[in-house]
């Protein structure tokens, strides 16, 4: 059985991008999935993120460290580009984290932080219909099997 990959980028329900983490990459990993990210903001495009790190701990220092050096670098592509970001965890202590992070350092971006990958799909269909963006939000409800909530008539 193959080894999933330590990060995963998928922008096959564009404009939402899923990343999933699993473990603790290594730099080397990480630097390759700033370097995707970087290419998604190239785009211009504006998208959301579903970030999944419900099978993955909190990154070393050195990951943060660079994450933090790589948002700044990358701070006006972020903030145009970025519609919002659903961060999954059920990790107390990861949502501790995170919680913390973002409130000494504030997301440019609404975000929202739940346990389920459901969750967090079904905030971002909500936000893409905010975005006006109706099919990209039909398209991740029918991947993530969620209930409709526009009206169908």
């Amino acid at each position: 059985m193959k080894t999933p990959a330590p990060i995963s980028v998928d922008d096959s329900l564009w404009p939402l991008v899923v990343i999933r983490f699993v473990g603790t990459p290594s730099l080397r990993a990480f630097e390759a999935h700033l370097e995707q990210r970087a290419e998604l903001l190239r785009r211009g495009e504006p998208h959301l993120l579903l970030m999944d790190a419900s099978r993955s701990g909190l990154l070393p220092t050195e990951h943060r460290q660079r994450q933090a050096a790589w948002t700044a670098q990358h701070d006006e592509a972020l903030r145009s580009t970025v519609l919002g970001t659903a961060w999954v965890t059920d990790s107390a202590f990861l949502q501790l984290s995170l919680r913390s992070l973002f409130h000494l350092e504030p997301p440019t971006h609404p975000y929202v932080l739940v346990p389920t990958v459901e969750q967090a799909a079904d905030w971002a269909a909500r936000q893409l219909e905010a975005a006006r963006q109706h099919e990209a939000a039909t398209r991740v409800r029918a991947h993530f099997a969620l209930r409709s909530e526009r009206p169908t008539g």
